[in-house]
């Protein structure tokens, strides 16, 4: 390497095509692989969609849509209650908490995470995951999480992802978090 001038280097622009980059510490010649330089882009991006409801509508039977961009949750799903995954990835945490004065009714609830497989006019929804029935200590500023593994809710890029829930009573007012994790 000493010989030669950087710019008499063979240029390459895909870092599997590179077994070591090189370099120099002040001492010695040293090389490293690539991907061990860390700072250049393309790892996982951490997203967190959050909302917030009346959660004054509650169901043990038909799940209610969290919204993203109003704040009315509904059973019917629509562009209110929906993200487009950019990229593909997974959902790690899912949250709710009364956020309100307005005393909840509540004992227990179920998330779920849905994506809708149907075509054109005719939604389908597919769970992704679901929580299972989470109790709750009925009372103010109430709260249900879980924290997911990077393979229990996966999907695509395109895919059209949906935040909903079963429960016994109302939350009344009640804010939620969706941390999503994109792979590029």
């Amino acid at each position: 390497m000493a010989n030669k001038k950087f710019s008499e280097f063979t240029l390459k622009t895909d870092p599997a095509d590179v077994d070591f980059l090189v370099g120099y510490d002040g001492t010695d010649n040293v090389r490293i692989d690539p991907s061990n330089i860390g700072g250049g882009g393309g790892g996982d991006i951490t997203k967190i969609y959050r909302g917030s409801m009346y959660a004054n509508q509650f169901s043990t039977t038909t799940y209610i849509y969290m919204p993203f961009t109003s704040s009315s949750e509904s059973t019917n799903s629509n562009q209110d209650h929906v993200i487009v995954a950019p990229y593909g990835g997974y959902i790690s945490y899912i949250q709710i908490k009364n956020a309100a004065t307005i005393t909840p009714t509540a004992s227990y609830i179920e998330m779920d995470i849905a994506k809708d497989t149907g075509t054109g006019n005719n939604p389908s929804f597919t769970s992704l995951y679901s929580t299972g029935n989470i109790s709750v200590t009925t009372g103010m500023r109430m709260e249900a999480d879980d924290t997911l593994t990077s393979t229990d809710a996966t999907f695509s890029a395109g895919d059209l992802l949906y935040f909903r829930f079963k429960t016994d009573g109302n939350w009344n007012r009640a804010t939620f978090n969706m941390v999503v994790v994109y792979q590029p």
